[in-house]
């Protein structure tokens, strides 16, 4: 899919067996499918997004006291409140998509959940709205356990890997799409650093559309 990337590397563990090799890469690939989809249906219905990384995961003191089954609380909680918010919410009104997916260890450590979020456009501040999106995890959906890192704030570190794929992008904006696509493509598909206690009922990955 994308000529630039070695996108085995982000499904491929050597460590699995044939099986295993095989499902990883079929969840990759139906991963990337269904992501880039997503991205498309966003375009055709708007113009332009001010797009967010999000990654919200727990504060290190918390990280061993909490579970998978919890985090999916979490997660369920804040999706449900950016669903029902009206208009006078003005932060969470602002959400029209999101594209998710759950990792465990790495950079983030422990449990976190990564955040691709398309944005209305009209609202200025793409680094503001995100670290207002993380304290609302902090605060409102963890009540203090929570943590968060806004990657709005640090976007010209991953230049070199992906492009600039977050702030505001328009339909036609063909570099930063492309930008956005792989990361949705290929980072937000790859199965390395799933969580370790999850089976094959646990939902890892999705998208959300709230009905504006």
């Amino acid at each position: 899919m994308f000529e630039d990337i070695n996108e085995a590397y982000y499904w491929l563990d050597q460590r699995d067996d044939s099986r295993t090799r095989m499902l990883k890469k079929l969840r990759f690939y139906r991963r990337q499918e269904q992501g880039l989809d997503f991205e498309e249906k966003m375009f055709r219905e708007r113009k332009s997004y001010r797009t967010l990384f999000l990654t919200v995961g727990l504060k290190p003191d918390h990280r061993e006291d909490v579970t998978l089954p919890t985090m999916q609380r979490y997660r369920k909680r804040f999706f449900r409140h950016i669903r029902e918010a009206g208009p006078r919410d003005e932060l969470l009104y602002g959400v029209q998509g999101i594209l998710w997916k759950f990792e465990e260890g790495g950079r983030s450590g422990g449990l976190h959940l990564h955040l691709v979020i398309f944005y209305e456009a009209g609202r200025s501040g793409d680094v503001s709205i995100c670290r207002a999106l993380g304290e609302y995890w902090v605060d409102r959906i963890t009540h203090g356990w929570g943590g968060y890192r806004n990657s709005n704030a640090t976007k010209h570190d991953h230049k070199h890997r992906w492009g600039i794929a977050v702030g505001q992008i328009g339909r036609d904006h063909h570099e930063m799409r492309d930008s956005l696509r792989k990361v949705i493509g290929v980072y937000m598909a790859k199965t390395m650093q799933e969580p370790k206690d999850s089976d094959a009922d646990d939902k890892l990955w999705g998208t959300v559309k709230p009905i504006r």
